[in-house]
């Protein structure tokens, strides 16, 4: 089974994904990209990577493909809900709560920005709901729990759905 994290920068995708590690293969995208050259360009604006979701789907499916059958394969990214998983988790947080992390990570204001106004309009959510149909799409909101309750939550999720 494939299983997507994902959601707006500074919901704790990264941070509870390392947890996951523990339990199950993590597929860090936002790495993959860099170390596989997966990407099309660089986009100036957003001084970013274009990433080439073609690639990194078959990459992730062909690496899915290698694992036993009744493993768990995490893809973590803003966009792994584009990469065709078995599930997807969108993470959610309040926007003064992510303001606070976005700054604390470094973003400037013009990504800062960006950021607020796609958690705002649930560009994501939105997304992933378009792709999954409603069907295993789950959300989690994050604003007020602890990273360990994040992990707990996913865990729970994933164990749910492969009948643990």
């Amino acid at each position: 089974m494939i299983v997507a994290i994902t959601g707006t920068p500074g919901t704790g995708k990264s941070s509870a994904s390392k947890m996951l590690e523990e339990k199950y293969r993590v597929l860090h995208i936002n790495e993959l990209i860099k170390e596989k050259g997966f990407f099309d360009g660089v986009d100036e604006q957003r001084d970013c990577l274009i990433a080439d979701t073609e690639k990194i789907t078959d990459y992730v499916h062909e690496k899915h493909k290698e694992m036993d059958e009744k493993e768990v394969l995490i893809i973590e990214c803003h966009f792994s809900h584009l990469l065709n998983p078995d599930i997807t988790i969108v993470l959610k947080t309040d926007t003064s709560v992510l303001i606070k992390r976005l700054e604390k990570k470094g973003f400037g204001k013009a990504k800062i920005e960006e950021n607020i106004e796609a958690e705002i309009m649930d560009v994501i959510l939105l997304e992933a709901d378009d792709i999954c149909k409603g069907l295993k799409l789950n959300i989690i909101d994050t604003t007020k729990i602890s990273i360990e309750d994040v992990f707990e939550s996913i865990r729970k999720i994933i164990d749910e759905n492969i009948g643990v």
